[in-house]
């Protein structure tokens, strides 16, 4: 233990380096997660489906959209280019789905950045929400 102080001692400088170094890796973190999207569990997407007002909107391809969906949910297929066919929803809480919540997520940061505020998504996709055994829609 005595050397360790004596080595803090005789490199100040660079013990002071690690210092700074580490509590700015540790704003960085809480900074990035304050600005992730909301993750939130088919149960309560649910619970908002029932109490609030929120559009939930589906960007896999139609085909698969019509396989399969969340009931009142709204196709937009994203296939990670063009987000212009969000923005008549910027001002609205959007839960986003897609197959396992990995576009979702994508595309979510990608709103963000471009100002939408209420942005939210289904924890693991439309696979979660089937295998907690919740309905689809198929067809339109």
């Amino acid at each position: 233990m005595s050397e360790l102080i004596n080595f803090a001692q005789n490199h100040l400088f660079m013990l002071s380096a690690w210092v700074v170094l580490l509590i700015a890796v540790v704003l960085v973190e809480i900074i990035n997660k304050k600005k992730r999207p909301h993750q939130i569990t088919s149960q309560l997407l649910v619970e908002l489906m029932n109490n609030e007002n929120i559009k939930v909107i589906d960007i896999r391809t139609s085909q698969n959209f019509k396989q399969g969906h969340i009931l009142n949910s709204k196709n937009v297929p994203w296939l990670g280019q063009d987000e212009n066919a969000f923005k008549p929803f910027q001002n609205e809480m959007l839960v986003l789905v897609c197959q396992q919540g990995q576009q979702a997520s994508k595309l979510a940061d990608k709103l963000q950045s471009q100002g939408f505020e209420q942005v939210k998504l289904l924890e693991g996709g439309l696979t979660t929400w089937q295998n907690d055994n919740l309905p689809l829609v198929k067809g339109k």
